[in-house]
């Protein structure tokens, strides 16, 4: 398992302005003997559902996270980072 710390932008539905969080996202790398046919395959998406804090409101919200998966990795998890730990 890698974490990775990736940056989101999202409008907020509470406020309209534009946030910036930080998701710590937990991925597998595998190893695949390629072929020809891997070449040609569409990516993969994962979703999230999570809870983001609108840092002007003080109040929560929900919002899905679509992430792509690359060749050769599986993400497992994404957890939002909280601003304190930043």
């Amino acid at each position: 398992m890698d974490d990775e710390t990736e940056e989101l932008q999202i409008v907020c539905p509470l406020c309209s302005e534009e946030h910036s969080y930080r998701l710590a996202v937990d991925r597998s790398y595998v190893l695949y003997h390629m072929t020809s046919a891997m070449m040609d395959s569409k990516p993969t998406y994962k979703r999230f559902k999570r809870i983001f804090t609108c840092p002007a409101k003080n109040e929560h919200f929900q919002a899905v996270v679509r992430l792509e998966e690359s060749f050769g990795t599986i993400i497992n998890d994404v957890k939002v980072v909280p601003d304190d730990i930043a």
